[in-house]
Formats: structure tokens, sequence, C-alpha cells
């Protein structure tokens, strides 16, 4: 019985180890990358300009995936959410539009990623 008491806190201090080393690259494994750019608001404009490549469209209309941040226990987290938009102001040749999302502030949006974003996804930035 002690020899079981043993190998179980000795497997257990071994699994401390291993999450405490490499606890952050585990957290990363399978979580898609994404490339993120800042939306901006000018004065006295309630739109939202964002980079063109942000922009994604389906059969529910245009949406950008906006990058909402809190605070771990030892990194940041990330969290993508699918924001719907309407535009209001196409590409004035600066490689932004004007839109509005309605009750969701588009701080970072999402630009590119390593694979399909679902709305609630958890990821990591490149």
């Amino acid at each position: 019985m002690k020899k079981m008491y043993v190998s179980l806190l000795v497997l257990i201090l071994a699994a401390l180890a291993v999450s405490t080393l490499y606890g952050e690259t585990l957290y990363a494994l399978g979580k898609p990358v994404v490339t993120v750019r800042s939306a901006t608001g000018r004065l006295n404009d309630p739109l939202t300009y964002v980079p063109l490549e942000a922009l994604r469209r389906d059969g529910d209309g245009d949406y950008v995936y906006a990058l909402l941040s809190e605070q771990g226990y030892s990194r940041r987290i990330y969290t993508v959410i699918r924001a719907s938009v309407v535009i209001h102001t196409p590409d004035t040749g600066l490689g932004t539009a004007g839109l509005s999302s309605g009750y969701i502030i588009l701080d970072r949006v999402v630009v590119q990623t390593d694979r399909e974003l679902t709305d609630g996804c958890r990821v990591v930035l490149k």
C-alpha cells in the first residue's frame, strides 16, 4: 500500500513539473493562430474603420471577428467573437471600410488565421 502512495505522489509531482515547464506550449497546442489589426474611429464619426482584409461574408451577411482579451492566471486569454456589421463607407483607397457593428465595440479585428474560426473560440496571437 505504501508503494502505491509513493508512486501516486511521484506521478503527481511529475505532472506538476511538466505543466509548470511546458504549460504555455501545451495551452497553445490546437488553438488557431491569428493576426490582428486595430480598428479605428474618427472624431465626430459614428463609424468604425477596419482593414478590408478583416471583412468576411457568408449567407448571413457581412461580419468581422473581433478580439476580446482577459487576464488569466499567467497570461492574457484571447477569444474571438463574430460581430455582424453593416458597411456604410466602402473602400476609399486607404484599404479600410467604415461600418457599424451594433453594440459590439470593435477594437482589434482578426485579419488572418491559420484555420477556420468559430464564434467564441480561444486563439493565440501570431
